[in-house]
């Protein structure tokens, strides 16, 4: 339980925190607005910019909401399941996310080594570094698996409260 409280601490203070990175963008693209139709001149490094911070926002953003209970899940025919079933679906749905998050992982490390050693960039002008965005990758879904083991493993001890 102490571990649950401590991930769940964490997720909490990272998702409000994040929160913030909206406000970054709502600016973001206000600027590049004005810029474009009140200056006739557009910020070219606002697009890849506002990219990395959505994909920040999206990554952080599902252990949040793991944290809440607020992903989607299909429970249509989950909710009429008998407890063993119910504890059937839930290590079977534990067994595809931790392989999920583990390709996540791995491929994300393999990418973000590669992209640090040739310092990659974006493809568009200008050419801003894309491998921080790359090395954050695999941080982010060890912090979503963590998230979902305590999702999955707290869960367990409520199906186990039913019986």
């Amino acid at each position: 339980k102490v571990l649950f409280n401590l991930i769940d601490t964490v997720n909490e203070r990272i998702g409000r925190s994040i929160s913030l990175l909206l406000i970054v963008v709502m600016l973001a693209i206000g600027a590049a607005t004005i810029s474009r139709y009140f200056f006739g001149k557009p910020i070219p490094v606002i697009w890849p910019f506002i990219k990395q911070i959505f994909g920040i926002l999206i990554l952080l953003g599902a252990p949040y909401a793991m944290l809440y209970d607020k992903h989607i899940r299909v429970e249509i025919l989950y909710d009429f399941f008998p407890v063993w079933l119910r504890r059937v679906s839930r290590m079977v749905s534990l067994g595809f996310f931790l392989a999920l998050t583990g390709a996540l992982i791995w491929q994300g490390i393999v990418m973000a080594k590669m992209s640090l050693l040739l310092k990659e960039v974006s493809q568009q002008t200008p050419h801003i570094p894309i491998y921080p965005f790359k090395i954050f990758l695999p941080i982010a879904t060890m912090i979503f698996l963590f998230q979902g083991i305590a999702y999955f493993l707290r869960d367990e001890e409520s199906i186990d409260d039913e019986e």
